[in-house]
């Protein structure tokens, strides 16, 4: 590994220098200029409950034994309820 000065990096400093140089480059600032007087629409009206259809899609697409999402449910719990007792988690996603 070689730094942008064409020297090779041998310390672990120096390694890490280089990464944080090649691997990590700062984001571009974005130019917002345009947008200061910007209007926005109207958002979109949808439906605020959930469906019995769209839970059940959600516990189809769930693997019972991955790491639970930003909800911090168990998703065994999810698994479990969702085979015998589906309105149990209705009423839980609704109150979410």
């Amino acid at each position: 590994m070689k730094n942008s000065e064409g020297k090779e990096a041998i310390s672990l400093r120096e390694k890490a220098a280089f990464l944080r140089e090649h691997a990590f480059k700062r984001p571009i600032e974005a130019e917002l200029s345009d947008i200061i007087d910007y209007s926005y629409s109207n958002p979109l009206k949808t439906e605020d409950k959930l469906t019995t259809e769209e839970i059940y899609a959600a516990y189809l697409r769930t693997k019972p034994n991955k790491a639970p999402g930003p909800d911090e449910i168990p998703n065994l719990v999810i698994y479990l309820l969702a085979r015998s007792k589906l309105a149990i988690l209705e009423r839980l996603f609704q109150a979410y």
